[in-house]
């Protein structure tokens, strides 16, 4: 194992114990699945829908193709929403609460109206 795969290995386990610590549950990182990835995390779910993790461990910050993998992603696991959880610097294991999510507005849109289905389309916007 590469020393970059090693470092995301670890923020992704660090990811999973704090949410595992937080919200209990079947939390886990997921096993790659190559073309068809389904994300770094799973069981995380939002008023019973399920929720994408991707997670990045990088130093520079890469956001449009961190947020777009996560969306393709979020579509490979029939998930309701995507989102990326990437490092912040200075911050460590001990501060994993002080660590980054990110998604797109439109993902926040959707967790707000309580899923994608609740989400009525304004004819005005765009």
């Amino acid at each position: 194992m590469g020393s970059s795969t090693a470092k995301g290995t670890r923020f992704e386990s660090a990811v999973v114990d704090y949410l595992r610590a937080g919200l209990g549950g079947d939390i886990e990182r997921r096993v790659k699945h190559g073309t068809r990835d389904m994300g770094d995390i799973r069981g995380v779910y939002l008023n019973g829908k399920q929720v994408v993790i991707e997670c990045k461990d990088r130093r520079a910050m890469r956001l449009p193709e961190w947020l777009e993998e996560a969306e393709v992603e979020r579509g490979n696991a029939y998930a309701e929403y995507g989102v990326v959880v990437h490092h912040r610097s200075g911050k460590g294991r001990a501060s994993m609460g002080d660590q980054y999510v990110t998604m797109t507005l439109e993902t926040f849109r959707a967790m707000v109206a309580g899923g994608r289905g609740n989400i009525e389309e304004d004819e005005t916007i765009g």
